[in-house]
Formats: C-alpha cells, sequence, structure tokens
C-alpha cells in the first residue's frame, strides 16, 4: 500500500538511499538524514515504486550535473518534471518577459513568506511547460508538517482571512505595485475571481464579518443568525476584498526588495527552485526590523483584552 505519513516514508527511503551519494547528516530539527526527511515531506501519495524511482531519476540527475552528492534541488527538478512535463520554448526577450518575472517571483516569494497559508512552492518558473506558463508549481505538505505548522493556531479569524486573500493576490497586487494600474493583465485574472469567491463565502458563512474578533461558540444550526442579509452580500464582498488588497499591496512592498531579486533570477535562469527562494525569504527576514507574520487567534484575543481594559 501507499505509506500515509512521512514517517511511514522514511524507512522506504532510507532502504532506496542505502547505495547513493547522498548527506546523511542532520540539521536544526533532525539529528540524521535531514535531506531524507525532507523528501519524505515532499512526496506525499507516493508508492513504494515510485519513491525508489524518485531517487533513482534524482542520482542520475546529479551524476549528470557533476554533483558530489545529490541535494533537493536535484528531486525538486524530477518532481517537476513528473508535475508538468518536458519544457519547452523559451519566452521572448522584452517587457512581458519582465511583468511575467515579476508576477511569479511575487507569488512565490509571497507564499514563501507564509507557509501556514500557502503550500510548499516546489519551484517558480517564467518557461513555458506544456501548454500553459509553468508559473509556481506548489507541492502539499505531509499532515505531519502541517499539524506541526499549525499546532498554536487556535481557531481562524477575521484578520486570517483577510491575510489569506492577501497572499492569493499577490500577483495581481504585485503588478499594481510595479507597473501601475494600466499593467494590470488578464493573467491574474483567475487569482482575482478565487479570492472573490473565497470572499464571499467569508461575508456570508463564516460568522466572522463583520469585524468579530473572535467566532461564537454555539451550535452550528444557530450560525444562520450570524450571516449577511443578502442585500449586503456584495457590499460586504467588496469590503473584505478591498481590504485585502490593501493588505496584499504591504506584503509587496514589505518583500519588493526580494521580488525583484528572485525575478532578476528568472529572467537569468528562467526558474528557481523552492528550496533557493525559501532560503532567500529566511535570509530577508533576518534583515526586517519590524517584520510583518501571520495574523493568528492569539493576537486578536490580545486586542480583545486591551480594548476591554482601556
Amino acid at each position: 500500500g501507499i505509506p500515509q505519513t512521512a514517517a511511514g516514508r522514511m524507512p522506504i527511503l532510507q532502504v532506496h538511499a542505502r547505495n547513493l551519494n547522498i548527506d546523511r547528516s542532520g540539521d536544526g530539527k533532525w539529528e540524521e538524514d535531514a535531506f531524507l526527511h525532507r523528501v519524505a515531506d515532499l512526496t506525499t501519495g507516493f508508492s513504494g515504486a515510485e519513491i525508489a524511482n524518485l531517487l533513482n531519476e534524482a542520482a542520475i540527475l546529479s551524476v549528470r550535473r557533476n554533483k558530489e552528492t545529490m541535494d533537493i534541488n536535484d528531486i525538486e527538478a524530477i518532481l517537476e518534471k513528473q508535475a508538468i512535463g518536458l519544457v519547452s520554448a523559451p519566452l521572448e526577450d522584452g517587457w512581458g518577459k519582465e511583468h511575467v518575472a515579476i508576477m511569479e517571483a511575487a507569488r512565490a516569494v509571497i507564499y514563501s513568506a507564509r507557509p501556514k497559508i500557502a503550500p510548499d512552492v516546489l519551484q517558480v518558473s517564467i518557461r513555458p511547460r506544456g501548454s500553459q506558463i509553468s508559473g509556481v508549481i506548489l507541492n502539499e505538505r505531509s499532515p505531519e508538517v502541517e499539524l506541526e505548522l499549525h499546532a498554536d493556531d487556535g481557531p481562524d479569524t477575521l484578520k486570517y482571512y483577510i491575510e489569506s486573500l492577501a497572499v492569493m493576490l499577490a500577483g495581481r497586487c504585485a503588478e499594481y505595485v510595479f507597473f501601475g494600474s494600466d499593467g494590470i493583465s488578464i493573467r491574474t485574472n483567475e487569482e482575482l475571481a478565487g479570492a472573490a469567491e473565497m470572499a464571499f463565502d467569508i461575508v456570508t458563512s463564516s460568522g466572522l464579518y463583520p469585524d468579530k474578533k473572535v467566532l461564537p461558540m454555539m451550535d452550528p444550526i444557530m450560525l444562520h443568525e450570524f450571516k449577511i442579509p443578502r442585500k449586503g452580500m456584495e457590499d460586504g464582498t467588496r469590503d473584505v476584498m478591498t481590504r485585502a488588497h490593501k493588505r496584499g499591496i504591504e506584503l509587496i512592498k514589505e518583500y519588493r526588495p526580494l521580488i525583484e531579486r528572485v525575478a532578476s533570477e528568472l529572467l537569468e535562469n528562467e526558474r528557481v527552485y523552492g528550496s533557493q527562494v525559501r532560503d532567500m525569504v529566511q535570509k530577508y527576514e533576518a534583515t526586517l526590523e519590524n517584520k510583518s507574520t501571520t495574523p493568528s487567534y492569539a493576537d486578536d484575543i490580545v486586542d480583545v483584552l486591551t480594548i476591554t481594559e482601556a
């Protein structure tokens, strides 16, 4: 059968990696086999045979790249090929290519800066693969990693939902910040439509709009009492989208220097792997004096207590 957890995939990885040239050392999280633990997180839904094939293909690729040891970039390259097929002709140089690079770099950076909201970035590219622009390829995390990420979150809040919408709108907000209102393209229409649909659900069904700090604890059957009347749905959705767009612009401005760096890498090399983007985000955030964070339930509770005390 298919191993359902990262822990279940580790013994399989260790068996098939026995004769491969890989780094078996640990890191800040794992005492040993940090590389294999990362591969285990990336291979949710893989069978034992698929895991073995992945390692073998990555080993061959690392040899072709004249590397002493296989690393996570080799794994990501094989996963990328499996996900979206073979590369086709590159984009032509010019304004359009730079526009795509900024848009995709923004998505990759903001997704990586908000791991509690977005899945892991496997790769970001401006080179067409198959029938479409590759864009950002995402990889779902293992259940164990998701549980660890959200262990201290508490219930969802309106601020968290708006932050999630802002992350969804990263491409559209990047177009606005870098190119102005006249630079908005149809490439971001899909994310805009998806965000609007989610905003509508937040307004009509979450029980948190407008601006409830804490979701009332009550029987779900009674939640209809906290829904917005139909006549207020459009105004509420527009309000949430406006706030999400404003927050998205703030995120783009906060990470603008890094977005420009990743876009430059894309223009030069046409792709950047997710592990590289995450490393760049981590180093960039270390330089920020007032780094923003993902809103949490605890933050809203503090706000409520502060207002009450005042």
